[in-house]
């Protein structure tokens, strides 16, 4: 993390002085400050008060306008949802499409690193296409929305988002000369969690399971669900699409088969689309271990019939965590071709039982038994030198 960045939240609230006392968003007038830092990571941002448009980048304030105002448009096949609660108490809000009690659910989150700008573009894509989708009578998106309640939570890290940090509050003492506070909360979650021993590590897990009131407030609401067909965490960046589990290596789900199979597909529309290539496997087999992830957790606590992260473009870091503005639109139009592949297998899978086609690779039999997650296994920091190096 870069330094400055670091101690942000810190001098922030010194200058913001009076604390949000309430999950209701406060008065544009005292958020000057943190939108000033906004504005001063990307100077050609929108002014505060035009309507939100995809290809662009934009403050929380500005993306939860916005989800509102698709919620009040589409009051009978849409409703706002609060799915969690930040350490500083703003809301994690996500919009949900179809509100047909009886219909299984769909999650797709992003946000929950907040450095990830490029993964937020494409949670608010999806939303504006099938909020665009459902005011022209588009047939594919009706379909998903008869058939799915699809919920879709663009910033699961609002603190995050609006500090330039991890989360807030948690470790917030000086260690050795450094601001640190917050947590990762992609490694917070209560499966295989490891406790890192540096508060300033940008993967630093929290002293426990669900020690950050976003992963608890959040794990509790999908809790809630009645049936939970798909799950998708949007992230960035390498280009892959990834599946359980990642905790451990040659560690795989249940129907891992059928997993592979629908990954596939997803990729092969995307490259049809315009020849951007992704790779899938599972994080540990592709990339490393992480312990604490929410996708293992919800794939081990849930069993919804997909579970996937998406790391979307690029494969190198290139433009890193934050995409020139003259590829969001590719990135999340990509994206969305291989969720709406994912969706709509899944309605397939619903009626016809799967059956294994031989068209894709299928993993030897003994690297299918699922092993319990490691106890106090120690946090590898070593994948994150290429980010520090540069």
């Amino acid at each position: 993390m870069i330094p400055y960045l670091a101690c942000l939240p810190l001098l922030i609230r010194l200058i913001n002085s009076a604390p949000v006392s309430s999950p209701e968003l406060a008065p544009p007038s005292s958020h000057e400050a943190i939108y000033n830092h906004f504005n001063a990571l990307f100077p050609d941002l929108p002014p505060k008060d035009e309507p939100l448009r995809s290809g662009d980048y934009y403050s929380l304030e500005q993306i939860e306008t916005f989800l509102r105002s698709v919620a009040k448009q589409h009051k009978d096949t849409t409703k706002l949802l609060q799915v969690g609660t930040s350490e500083e108490g703003r809301q994690i809000l996500g919009i949900q499409f179809g509100v047909n009690p009886a219909n299984p659910y769909v999650v797709i989150d992003s946000g929950i690193h907040a450095r990830e700008w490029t993964a937020i573009h494409v949670a608010y894509f999806l939303v504006e296409q099938y909020s665009n989708g459902l005011s022209e009578g588009d047939l594919q998106v009706r379909a998903l929305v008869d058939a799915f309640n699809i919920v879709i939570i663009p910033v699961l890290n609002p603190d995050g988002t609006v500090f330039g940090a991890k989360t807030v509050r948690q470790s917030a003492a000086p260690l050795e000369g450094r601001c640190c506070e917050g947590v990762d909360l992609n490694r917070n979650w209560d499966l295989a969690f490891s406790a890192s021993e540096d508060p300033c590590s940008d993967v630093y897990a929290g002293p426990s399971p669900f020690s950050a009131s976003e992963t608890r407030t959040y794990s509790r609401w999908l809790r809630t669900l009645p049936a939970l067909e798909a799950y998708i965490t949007l992230h960035s960046h390498g280009q892959l699409w990834l599946y359980p589990y990642a905790y451990a290596q040659n560690t795989y789900t249940r129907n891992v088969e059928r997993t592979i199979y629908v990954a596939q597909k997803a990729i092969d529309a995307i490259y049809a689309y315009n020849g951007t290539r992704y790779g899938h496997a599972t994080p540990a087999d592709a990339l490393y271990t992480s312990t604490g992830s929410s996708m293992d957790w919800v794939e081990r606590e849930l069993e919804p019939e997909f579970a996937y992260t998406i790391e979307v473009r690029p494969v190198t870091q290139e433009y890193g965590f934050i995409l020139e503005k003259d590829l969001l639109l590719p990135a999340s139009k990509e994206i969305a071709i291989g969720i709406n592949v994912v969706l709509t297998e899944a309605m397939g899978f619903r009626q016809t039982p799967f059956r294994f086609t031989g068209s894709t690779p299928k993993p030897q039999k003994h690297i299918l038994e699922q092993r319990d997650p490691p106890v106090d296994e120690p946090l590898d920091e070593n994948w994150m030198k290429w980010l520090n190096d540069n």
